[in-house]
This record gives structure tokens, sequence and C-alpha cells, in this order.
């Protein structure tokens, strides 16, 4: 994989996070309003910077019940998975690095976004049922540490 390569792959997760967002907010009731302050960029930057990879987070605020707040996290963090699991797969089936390079980014994002503090959105589930979010966050887990593309792991 080229640098410019794992750039781009790099960034579209968020996109793709955001779709989920607007697919099933619009179901739940629940609107997003997505903010990344400067001091956030800084750290992202510092982190890069330091030859390391963790994934540029955003707050996420939820507009909505506290049932759909919910409903919305676990439709989008289920969705950031079975989109690791799909780019994954294809990437192996047709030998593509970028493709598996895609599905270990997706899992990233996951893994990072089912932590249950506020903003993120195991911070929503968390709030409504702790069994939920250990459901839904074991299957992340297991598959970060079982999963992960190999030559990912060098960039984190």
């Amino acid at each position: 994989l080229s640098e410019w390569e794992a750039v781009l792959l790099a960034g579209l997760p968020l996109p793709a996070y955001a779709l989920l967002h607007k697919l099933f907010g619009k179901s739940v009731g629940v609107q997003t309003v997505y903010r990344t302050e400067f001091d956030g960029l800084l750290l992202q930057g510092y982190f890069t910077g330091a030859g390391s990879f963790l994934p540029l987070t955003t707050d996420v605020e939820y507009h909505g019940s506290d049932k759909g707040k919910c409903r919305l996290a676990t439709s989008s963090l289920l969705g950031m998975l079975i989109l690791f699991g799909l780019f994954s797969w294809i990437g192996v089936a047709i030998d593509s690095p970028q493709l598996s390079f895609l599905g270990s980014m997706f899992l990233v994002y996951s893994f990072v976004y089912c932590f249950p503090i506020k903003p993120l959105e195991g911070h929503y589930i968390w709030a409504s049922s702790k069994l939920l979010w250990a459901l839904i966050s074991l299957p992340i887990l297991l598959a970060f540490m079982i999963s992960m593309d190999k030559t990912f792991g060098q960039i984190l």
C-alpha cells in the first residue's frame, strides 16, 4: 500500500459512519451533529507526527429520545462491524491489500467508538443497557484481537 492509498482509505470510514447515522437516524427519530474541536485536531496531529495512528474521533451530538440514541448507536456500531467483515472478506477473497486495509480501518473505528465514554457511541448504549453494551462490544473486541490485518498493527 502506498502512503496516499493508506491516507485515502483511512478516511473512508468517517463518511460511511455519517451515512449510517443518516440512514438509521431517520428510522429512530434521532438527528446527529458532528463537531471536531481544534484541540482534537492538534492531538491527532501529534499522534500522526509521532508515527502512531489513532482514528480521529469526532464529537457527535445526538438529538432525540434516549431509546432512539441507544438504537442509533447500536445500529451504527454494528454497521461499522459488518462493513469491517465485508471489506476484510472481499479483500482476502480477491487478494486485495487495499480492501483488507479498509476492513481493518472500519474495525479500528468500531473499536474506538464502542468505548462507553461521552461523546462516543458506546456511551449511549452503556447509559441504556450495560448488557447490550457488552453484547455489542465483545464481538468488536474479539475481532480486533483475532482478525486485525497483520500489517495494520505496524501503524497503530
